[in-house]
């Protein structure tokens, strides 16, 4: 199983790392949402369209890249 990490470092200095695999998709998609409506975090929907995007970019880069069975590390970060 491959685990994928993107990771939100806020200049406030709080850091958002989200691990998933790719079953687990939709479920990180549903999150960043859910941090973008919650007020008591310093996560705003600019930041979860980001998110969206790094995710989207590993979707299509990454595509049937790798073999199944060779399990990868990515991290991506994005710095608002």
């Amino acid at each position: 199983m491959t685990l994928n990490t993107v990771t939100l470092m806020k200049t406030s200095g709080e850091r958002f790392v989200f691990i998933f695999d790719e079953a687990s998709h939709a479920t990180a998609l549903e999150t960043f949402d859910r941090f973008a409506a919650d007020e008591s975090l310093d996560f705003n929907e600019i930041d979860a369209t980001a998110m969206r995007a790094l995710l989207e970019q590993f979707e299509n880069g990454n595509a049937g890249a790798e073999p199944e069975s060779q399990p990868v590390n990515r991290l991506y970060k994005y710095h608002p």
